[in-house]
């Protein structure tokens, strides 16, 4: 992507909603394309600025770039609020982590 420094995305607007992984048809999105160079599992970090307590997860969807669908779609929660934090956590308290099956192109969707 290119940027650094202050630059981040705001996604709004932040209704303290939170979307499970099955209804994510509606919710703001930005997709990033990502290379793996082996087959292994991955733990997934975020870093974020949450306003409040109930701003501080969102979903994020793994799919291989070839394929069409989400290959896993996981919450990941934690981030601390009204402070720029990094999270790796998913809702259920494990760590946010996707198994990639072959090295390749793939898609990271982060949703709001």
């Amino acid at each position: 992507m290119g940027t650094g420094g202050t630059a981040y995305l705001h996604a709004l607007p932040d209704t303290d909603a939170f979307y499970p992984p099955s209804d994510l048809t509606d919710s703001p999105a930005v997709e990033y394309v990502i290379y793996f160079p082996e087959p292994d599992t991955y733990t997934l970090w975020v870093r974020g600025y949450a306003d409040n307590a109930d701003a501080d997860a969102l979903n994020l969807g793994l799919e291989s770039f070839d394929s069409g669908q989400p290959q896993q779609v996981l919450d990941l929660t934690g981030l601390a609020p009204e402070t720029w934090d990094w999270a790796d956590q998913s809702t259920s308290g494990q760590a946010a982590q996707v198994t990639v099956q072959s090295s390749g192109l793939y898609t990271l969707t982060v949703w709001m």
